[in-house]
């Protein structure tokens, strides 16, 4: 009895030693951030019809390197992204539509290469404005089959913006990844060089049902927050 109570005291002392040291490892390695915005100067993309694409994940500015917006191996660990942003439709007089509708996607492509990116058409089972019409506002996602690629949709909100009573729209959300025992998701690089992990890749959709010149905007940031060691 005496030496399981000794092994079982060794075990927990252990144990609080190893949780002591991940503390201090994890204390010693900075948070580091790197923002992505839809425009460089803040500038509405218009969204219309034909709908609106754009990469929406992290990026880093500096490649591997010494400097301090530059990583220090091939991979980071994204801790959390935030995305923030608006929708807004031109004020009256500057459009002849009264309102629109816009919907607003942020999907995690599972699958994907550096020169294919998903699309709206690949995401919902009426994705097309043209052939589908307003049903693009209520569509379904696509089943996964052997046309289209797998993807998980993180964000999905349809806006309703007018000249009048409510000319914006917010775009709001947060996605921490890894869990409470092992936080954190590893990004992976090709090469020293490369700006673009290729293992994540996040993607902004939108579409409206604006057939005028003078189309509902859209403008957005994303924060991520990584650490590197």
């Amino acid at each position: 009895m005496a030496n399981k109570r000794s092994n079982g005291s060794s075990v927990k002392k252990l144990d609080e030693r190893l949780k002591a040291l991940e503390n201090m490892v994890d204390k010693t390695i900075e948070n580091k951030c790197v923002d992505k915005k839809s425009h460089p100067n803040g500038v509405y993309t218009n969204i219309s019809t034909s709908g609106y694409t754009s990469l929406a994940f992290f990026e880093q500015p500096g490649h591997q390197g010494p400097d301090s917006d530059e990583r220090i191996a091939n991979n980071v660990t994204l801790m959390s992204q935030h995305w923030r942003g608006n929708i807004t439709v031109p004020g009256p007089g500057v459009t002849t539509e009264a309102g629109n509708q816009v919907r607003v996607l942020i999907v995690e492509a599972i699958d994907f290469t550096s020169i294919t990116d998903l699309q709206l058409v690949d995401v919902l089972e009426y994705g097309n404005y043209a052939v589908d019409g307003n049903l693009v506002f209520t569509s379904p996602y696509k089943r996964r089959g052997a046309e289209n690629l797998r993807y998980r949709v993180c964000y999905d909100k349809l806006f309703r913006v007018n000249t009048t009573t409510k000319q914006y729209g917010t775009i709001n959300y947060r996605r921490s990844y890894g869990s409470k025992t092992n936080p954190g998701k590893v990004l992976e690089f090709a090469g020293t060089t490369q700006t673009y992990p290729t293992n994540h890749r996040m993607v902004m959709l939108a579409i409206s049902d604006s057939g005028s010149l003078n189309h509902p905007g859209i403008v957005w940031n994303c924060r991520s927050i990584y650490k590197d060691a």
